[in-house]
Protein backbone atom coordinates (compact mmCIF):
# COMPACT_ATOMS: atom_id res chain seq x y z
CA UNK A 1 0.00 0.00 0.00
CA UNK A 2 0.99 3.58 -1.09
CA UNK A 3 2.04 6.20 1.92
CA UNK A 4 -1.30 7.92 1.16
CA UNK A 5 -3.42 4.88 2.05
CA UNK A 6 -1.23 3.87 4.82
CA UNK A 7 -2.25 7.44 6.26
CA UNK A 8 -5.66 6.85 6.05
CA UNK A 9 -6.11 9.48 3.63
CA UNK A 10 -7.04 7.38 0.20
CA UNK A 11 -11.00 7.16 -0.38
CA UNK A 12 -10.88 3.76 0.28
CA UNK A 13 -9.66 4.88 3.77
CA UNK A 14 -12.19 7.37 4.15
CA UNK A 15 -14.11 6.14 6.59
CA UNK A 16 -12.16 4.55 8.96
CA UNK A 17 -10.11 8.00 9.42
CA UNK A 18 -14.21 9.16 10.03
CA UNK A 19 -14.35 6.84 12.67
CA UNK A 20 -11.04 7.38 14.38
CA UNK A 21 -12.08 10.92 14.27
CA UNK A 22 -15.29 9.99 16.37
CA UNK A 23 -13.27 8.00 18.75
CA UNK A 24 -10.86 10.96 19.48
CA UNK A 25 -14.15 13.38 19.67
CA UNK A 26 -15.42 10.57 22.71
CA UNK A 27 -12.22 10.61 24.23
CA UNK A 28 -12.25 14.31 24.49
CA UNK A 29 -15.95 14.44 25.82
CA UNK A 30 -14.54 11.61 28.80
CA UNK A 31 -11.83 14.41 29.26
CA UNK A 32 -14.50 16.63 30.02
CA UNK A 33 -16.64 14.94 32.41
CA UNK A 34 -13.27 13.99 33.91
CA UNK A 35 -12.45 17.15 34.73
CA UNK A 36 -15.96 18.27 35.70
CA UNK A 37 -16.03 15.14 38.30
CA UNK A 38 -12.39 16.46 39.49
CA UNK A 39 -13.16 20.06 39.86
CA UNK A 40 -16.56 18.86 41.81
CA UNK A 41 -14.80 16.94 44.07
CA UNK A 42 -12.15 19.36 44.52
CA UNK A 43 -14.77 21.69 45.62
CA UNK A 44 -16.50 19.16 47.42
CA UNK A 45 -13.14 18.66 49.37
CA UNK A 46 -12.79 22.53 50.11
CA UNK A 47 -16.01 23.17 51.57
CA UNK A 48 -15.72 19.82 53.94
CA UNK A 49 -11.76 21.10 54.56
CA UNK A 50 -13.70 24.76 55.95
CA UNK A 51 -16.07 23.74 57.48
CA UNK A 52 -14.31 21.41 59.39
CA UNK A 53 -12.00 24.28 59.93
CA UNK A 54 -14.81 26.48 61.59
CA UNK A 55 -15.83 23.79 63.86
CA UNK A 56 -12.81 23.11 65.20
CA UNK A 57 -12.28 27.07 65.98
CA UNK A 58 -15.19 27.38 67.58
CA UNK A 59 -14.34 24.73 69.51
CA UNK A 60 -11.12 25.71 70.82
CA UNK A 61 -12.63 29.15 71.74
CA UNK A 62 -15.48 27.42 74.08
CA UNK A 63 -18.15 26.72 71.87
CA UNK A 64 -19.75 24.52 69.85
CA UNK A 65 -19.07 23.06 66.98
CA UNK A 66 -21.78 24.24 64.46
CA UNK A 67 -25.48 25.29 64.72
CA UNK A 68 -28.91 24.06 63.59
CA UNK A 69 -28.45 26.31 60.66
CA UNK A 70 -24.69 25.44 59.18
CA UNK A 71 -25.93 21.34 59.84
CA UNK A 72 -28.50 22.17 57.61
CA UNK A 73 -26.59 23.73 54.96
CA UNK A 74 -23.92 21.24 55.18
CA UNK A 75 -26.41 18.20 54.63
CA UNK A 76 -28.45 20.31 51.59
CA UNK A 77 -24.39 20.73 50.27
CA UNK A 78 -23.80 17.00 50.40
CA UNK A 79 -27.48 15.93 49.39
CA UNK A 80 -26.61 18.20 46.10
CA UNK A 81 -23.26 17.25 45.38
CA UNK A 82 -24.63 13.42 46.10
CA UNK A 83 -27.42 13.56 43.63
CA UNK A 84 -26.94 16.51 41.41
CA UNK A 85 -23.17 16.53 40.54
CA UNK A 86 -22.70 12.95 41.27
CA UNK A 87 -25.47 11.56 39.48
CA UNK A 88 -25.29 14.00 36.82
CA UNK A 89 -21.41 12.95 35.47
CA UNK A 90 -22.35 9.49 36.38
CA UNK A 91 -25.03 9.48 33.72
CA UNK A 92 -22.69 11.74 31.64
CA UNK A 93 -19.69 8.49 32.17
CA UNK A 94 -22.17 5.55 31.11
CA UNK A 95 -23.53 8.07 27.28
CA UNK A 96 -19.58 8.54 26.80
CA UNK A 97 -18.39 5.16 28.02
CA UNK A 98 -20.79 2.99 25.76
CA UNK A 99 -20.03 5.42 22.62
CA UNK A 100 -16.78 5.24 22.92
CA UNK A 101 -16.76 1.42 23.34
CA UNK A 102 -19.39 0.83 20.61
CA UNK A 103 -17.06 3.31 18.43
CA UNK A 104 -14.09 1.17 18.89
CA UNK A 105 -15.69 -1.93 18.15
CA UNK A 106 -17.00 -0.61 15.03
CA UNK A 107 -13.43 1.14 14.06
CA UNK A 108 -11.60 -2.45 14.82
CA UNK A 109 -14.00 -4.18 12.50
CA UNK A 110 -13.56 -1.47 9.83
CA UNK A 111 -9.65 -2.10 10.01
CA UNK A 112 -9.86 -5.92 9.79
CA UNK A 113 -11.97 -5.70 6.55
CA UNK A 114 -9.87 -3.52 4.98
CA UNK A 115 -7.69 -4.38 2.23
CA UNK A 116 -4.72 -3.60 3.54
CA UNK A 117 -2.93 -5.71 5.42
CA UNK A 118 -0.76 -3.42 8.11
CA UNK A 119 -4.62 -2.50 9.08
CA UNK A 120 -5.83 -6.10 9.37
CA UNK A 121 -2.96 -6.20 11.81
CA UNK A 122 -3.48 -2.86 13.39
CA UNK A 123 -6.99 -4.38 14.15
CA UNK A 124 -5.41 -7.42 15.74
CA UNK A 125 -2.87 -5.40 17.94
CA UNK A 126 -5.01 -2.72 19.20
CA UNK A 127 -7.42 -5.41 20.62
CA UNK A 128 -4.32 -7.47 21.48
CA UNK A 129 -6.17 -9.01 24.78
CA UNK A 130 -9.17 -9.73 22.71
CA UNK A 131 -11.48 -7.31 25.08
CA UNK A 132 -13.03 -6.02 22.23
CA UNK A 133 -13.41 -9.68 20.05
CA UNK A 134 -15.45 -10.72 23.54
CA UNK A 135 -18.28 -8.03 23.24
CA UNK A 136 -18.73 -8.15 19.49
CA UNK A 137 -19.25 -10.94 17.75
CA UNK A 138 -18.23 -9.08 14.25
CA UNK A 139 -14.55 -9.48 15.30
CA UNK A 140 -14.94 -12.93 15.50
CA UNK A 141 -15.85 -13.94 12.01
CA UNK A 142 -13.29 -15.77 9.87
CA UNK A 143 -12.99 -13.01 7.98
CA UNK A 144 -10.71 -11.32 10.67
CA UNK A 145 -6.81 -11.67 10.37
CA UNK A 146 -5.96 -13.13 13.10
CA UNK A 147 -7.93 -16.02 11.82
CA UNK A 148 -6.65 -15.43 8.39
CA UNK A 149 -3.04 -15.54 10.06
CA UNK A 150 -4.16 -18.57 11.39
CA UNK A 151 -5.21 -20.19 8.53
CA UNK A 152 -2.19 -19.61 6.17
CA UNK A 153 0.02 -20.84 9.10
CA UNK A 154 -1.89 -23.91 8.95
CA UNK A 155 -2.20 -24.65 5.08
CA UNK A 156 1.78 -24.33 5.20
CA UNK A 157 1.87 -21.87 1.99
CA UNK A 158 3.31 -19.13 3.99
CA UNK A 159 4.27 -20.85 7.32
CA UNK A 160 7.19 -19.92 9.26
CA UNK A 161 6.69 -22.90 11.85
CA UNK A 162 6.98 -25.37 8.71
CA UNK A 163 9.78 -23.02 6.64
CA UNK A 164 12.10 -23.29 9.93
CA UNK A 165 11.38 -26.56 10.57
CA UNK A 166 12.45 -27.48 6.79
CA UNK A 167 16.14 -26.61 7.85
Amino acid sequence: GSIVSKALLDDRSHEILTQLRAIYDRILEFQTVANRIHDDAVEEYEARQNRQLLIDSATKSGGYGTGDLEDKQDADRKIIYRKNKLGSVRAQLKIVSQSYGDMVKTFLYQLACSNEDGLQSLSFRLDFNSHYKKKDKRLSKPLMFSARRLSMSVSGTNSPMISSQAF
